[in-house]
């Protein structure tokens, strides 16, 4: 009877053990043959790339990178093999053979794997400028402004995006965004300004805020002063224009902007005044000379 008994305890337990997983065993031995792969593959391949790329065989780089991420090098030793390099370097082969579509194809497979990296996402940005994707080409500049809020290259990208499409309030946004960052940015000011008066807006304190932060740029000033005109403030005109003269003396269209101004406030003797300096400049204008006997 006890043998019986102990039979059965035996076979109850054997049945208790699970067998030795088959797919476990399968999947171990083939990360193990990938690994042994890729040791001996890789090393290679990312010299061979890195070759063919300084030598600017683009065909035969493709070739090579479309090996290495097959192979997952990156996955295998990302310090040897980094994700950035492998598909920034792919893509830019692409774009050196003109196949945009698959430089996009690209990037957006490595950005599955890195999809904060910045370098990838405006190169994705700049295929679909090439390709004429602007809808998507923005989306991607939007996406990196959000990213990489402090970059003032990418700011100024955006804008001009903004601004061929004709989204003039959203462009008003990204260039407050740059000025509070840098407010001399002299370039920004400037589309600004237009961006105003394409929105519609009054863009005379955008020309105000320019000058004063840009004094020694007369040109600011003139176009202040102009401003001030149409916006029918020249007495507040004739200030500007006074103070642009003060550093150029020789300005013949300072001069002629302040005697008109002049003339709008009925202050007919600082007109003359300065028509008489514009001709001491420049006698043979005879317009200057017409001017004055009116």
């Amino acid at each position: 009877m006890k043998p019986f008994i102990l039979s059965a305890l035996m076979l109850i337990i054997f049945m208790c053990v699970p067998p030795e997983s088959k797919n476990g065993g399968t999947l171990a031995q083939e990360k193990a043959r990938l690994d042994s792969l890729r040791k001996k593959r890789c090393p290679r391949l990312m010299s061979s790339a890195a070759e063919y790329y300084r030598n600017r065989d683009w065909k035969q780089t493709v070739k090579i990178y479309s090996e290495i991420t097959s192979l997952d090098c990156d996955e295998w030793n990302p310090t040897y093999a980094p994700p950035q390099e492998i598909y920034q370097y792919y893509a830019i082969a692409y774009e050196q053979m003109g196949k945009f579509d698959s430089s996009e194809f690209v990037l957006l497979d490595g950005l599955q794997k890195l999809p904060e990296n910045i370098e990838l996402r405006k190169r994705l940005a700049y295929s679909y400028k090439r390709q004429g994707k602007l809808d998507k080409e923005i989306i991607e500049y939007e996406r990196l402004a959000d990213m990489s809020p402090e970059d003032v290259s990418v700011l100024n990208d955006l804008s001009k995006l903004y601004k061929e499409q004709e989204r003039y309030e959203d462009q008003i946004l990204i260039l407050e965004k740059i000025l509070k960052m840098d407010e001399s940015n002299e370039i920004a000011q400037s589309e600004l300004a237009l961006a105003f008066e394409s929105s519609g807006r009054d863009p005379l304190d955008v020309y105000k805020k320019r000058y004063q932060d840009n004094t020694e740029n007369l040109s600011y000033g003139l176009d202040y002063a102009d401003r001030l005109m149409q916006a029918d403030l020249p007495q507040d005109a004739v200030a500007i224009l006074k103070s642009v003269i003060q550093k150029d003396p020789t300005s013949k269209l300072a001069y002629r902007k302040l005697a008109e101004a002049s003339k709008k406030t009925d202050d007919l003797e600082q007109a003359a005044q300065a028509y008489n300096a514009l001709f001491k400049i420049d006698p043979r204008d005879e317009r200057i000379a017409i001017s004055l006997s009116d």
